[in-house]
């Protein structure tokens, strides 16, 4: 049996913009006042890892297990950033 998903929305970045927080927001409970920045990923502290936009889902998948990431960044092949996916 194959599941569907459907797709999520997006937002394009400007160039340039950066994709790294430098504040510490390693906190275990939030709430919905929180600042969102206070559950972003720190790429300062914690590497990230890419994938190309041709890579299939199961690809993707045992690349995030591997690495042990829920996030990888989609690059072109000059690194261009595509997106991401989680």
């Amino acid at each position: 049996m194959t599941i569907q998903y459907h797709g999520l929305s997006y937002q394009y970045l400007n160039q340039g913009t950066r994709v790294a927080d430098e504040s510490d927001g390693n906190k275990s409970v939030v709430s919905l006042d929180d600042n969102s920045a206070s559950v972003l990923t720190d790429f300062t502290r914690v590497r990230p890892f890419t994938i190309t936009p041709t890579a299939t889902i199961g690809e993707t998948n045992h690349k995030m297990i591997a690495c042990g990431v829920r996030l990888l960044f989609v690059t072109q092949n000059d690194q261009n950033l595509l997106g991401l996916i989680t």
